[in-house]
C-alpha cells in the first residue's frame, strides 16, 4: 500500500508534488466535459440568435476541438507521468 502511494507522487524540475493519477485525469475529463457541454448549452440558448445553422455549427465544432485539446494534454501528461 505504502509503496503504490508513493509511486502516486512524483517529484518535477522544481521540487514539488504532484499527484500522478488516473482519478486526476478523469476527474479533468469530465470536468471539462461538463462545462464545454454548459457553455454549449448557454451560448446556444442566449447569444445565438441571429446566427444561421452553418455559424452555430463552427461555435460548436471550434469550441469541441479546444475542449477537446484541453483533455488530450491532460491524457497526454498522465501517459508521459506513468511511463516513466
Amino acid at each position: 500500500m505504502r509503496e503504490s502511494v508513493k509511486n502516486e507522487f512524483k517529484s518535477h524540475e522544481f521540487g514539488e508534488h504532484e499527484v500522478v493519477s488516473l482519478s486526476s485525469s478523469v476527474t479533468a475529463t469530465v470536468i471539462a466535459a461538463m462545462v464545454w457541454f454548459a457553455f454549449i448549452v448557454l451560448y446556444l440558448a442566449f447569444y445565438a440568435g441571429n446566427m444561421n445553422f452553418w455559424q452555430k455549427a463552427a461555435v460548436f465544432l471550434a469550441s469541441g476541438a479546444i475542449v477537446a485539446a484541453i483533455i488530450a494534454v491532460f491524457w497526454i501528461r498522465y501517459a508521459f507521468k506513468a511511463a516513466a
